[in-house]
């Protein structure tokens, strides 16, 4: 997102958030590791966003998925992009969500015009996220 998404809405006037589980600080550990800007980053402790929105959580979309290994695998092939998925894997430091259940979280994409959503995409499994030349493509 920093690098392929962001420098394409500069001047455009449409605001890009990221919106992560767990506390304000787990955040902050994100934004260090993938320098996504902290100030584009909201924090949903208690998943009320995810919640609302209609987000998937359970095991089945997280573990036992088809698309869970397939993902990571066509995300791994990608060029360039292999070597950002292996640098912040070995980066990454497993913690333990404010609510137990928000490990089973699945993510997802929403555009909004003012208070209108004009996009959604869930994600269909961990790692089955939205192509970001098809979110590019919405904006």
């Amino acid at each position: 997102m920093r690098r392929d998404v962001l420098p394409k809405l500069l001047g455009t006037g449409i605001k890009l958030f990221f919106v992560s589980i767990g506390p304000p600080e787990r955040g902050l550990e994100f934004s260090d590791l993938t320098q996504f800007p902290p100030s584009q980053l909201l924090a949903d402790p208690d998943n009320a966003l995810y919640d609302a929105v209609g987000l998937f959580r359970n095991v089945q979309r997280t573990f036992f998925d088809v698309r869970t290994p397939l993902s990571i695998f066509g995300r791994a092939l990608q060029k360039d992009r292999g070597g950002d998925l292996v640098e912040a894997t070995l980066k990454w430091k497993p913690w333990i969500p404010p609510k137990g259940e928000q490990a089973l979280q699945q993510g997802g994409v929403l555009v909004f015009n003012g208070k209108r959503c004009t996009f959604k995409h869930i994600d269909a499994a961990t790692a089955n996220h939205l192509d970001l030349q098809e979110l590019l493509k919405t904006v």
